[in-house]
């Protein structure tokens, strides 16, 4: 069974919301891709193997005419690269039961999103002043209006944080994760990535490309000045047992052993690459 590995592109870190567990504030804020560079990462991006890409942010439709741009150009050369899955991920904020929310989902579709994830059914979004739970109704008729053509879901954060950006100051704690104290509640669809089995790249509003979605390791290169491709022949043995085989297999390399990285991979992630 052939491995398809994920593309996670940040076209932005701005976002509308102040989430108490946000991990972008660890650095740059209020940054975003050009159009050029993107349409670059685009080109760069690998030929001849099946991947999937996700395009979130920050908060995307604060850069309505970037994510447009770059779904039109995904467009054009989707089969060439052989994407095999369209995703965008937003935290909602921008629904409406009105006409100019339901052309937005309309754009998404003709422009062959495939995937419409909705990341903040959780208490921190909540906290924030946001509460998705009351326009679910909105992501409802989405839904059925585009039913076996796009979905329409929303995803759940994890019960554990690790302390990363904002979540440093917001949940002090000795150890690396930080449990938050109200539960979550699932929404009726959600979709969880498996970071264990899917390999997965991130490319930031600066353009640079790591295995980590925090940046924990030292970027592995610049995807607007090369191409993917030759970032990952260029990437060390540790590296691209990480990405293919999993982090088990760097631990096996290292002859460590890390109670409870299968369920906490940042936290192993972060063992790994203290230095």
């Amino acid at each position: 069974m052939e491995i398809m590995p994920n593309y996670v592109i940040f076209l932005t870190n701005r976002c509308n919301l102040k989430c108490p567990h946000c991990f972008w504030e660890n650095g740059v804020r209020d940054q975003s891709l050009s159009k050029k560079d993107l349409k670059r990462i685009l080109k760069n991006l690998p030929n001849g193997r099946s991947f999937n890409i996700l395009l979130t942010g920050g908060e995307i439709t604060l850069e309505k005419d970037l994510l447009i741009y770059g779904l039109e150009e995904l467009k054009k050369i989707r089969k060439r690269k052989g994407v095999i899955n369209l995703e965008v991920q937003t935290n909602g904020s921008w629904l409406k039961d009105d006409e100019e929310t339901y052309n937005l989902f309309e754009k998404f579709y003709e422009l062959g999103v495939n995937n419409v994830q909705f990341a903040s059914n959780d208490q921190f979004h909540r906290t924030a002043g946001f509460d998705i739970r009351k326009r679910q109704h909105i992501i409802d008729k989405a839904e059925k209006r585009f039913k076996k053509r796009m979905q329409v879901w929303g995803v759940y954060a994890e019960s554990d944080l690790y302390k990363r950006g904002r979540a440093v100051e917001n949940f002090p704690d000795s150890s690396e994760r930080c449990q938050y104290p109200l539960k979550y509640e699932k929404p009726t669809r959600y979709s969880v990535g498996d970071e264990l089995r899917q390999p997965r790249f991130y490319i930031f509003p600066d353009g640079n490309l790591n295995i980590c979605e925090s940046g924990i390791p030292t970027p592995l290169g610049s995807a607007i000045e090369n191409s993917i491709a030759t970032i990952e022949r260029k990437m060390s043995e540790e590296h691209q047992a990480f990405i293919w085989k999993g982090i088990s297999s760097v631990l096996t390399q290292r002859g460590l052993h890390l109670e409870g990285y299968e369920e906490h991979p940042c936290s192993c992630c972060r063992e790994l690459y203290k230095d």
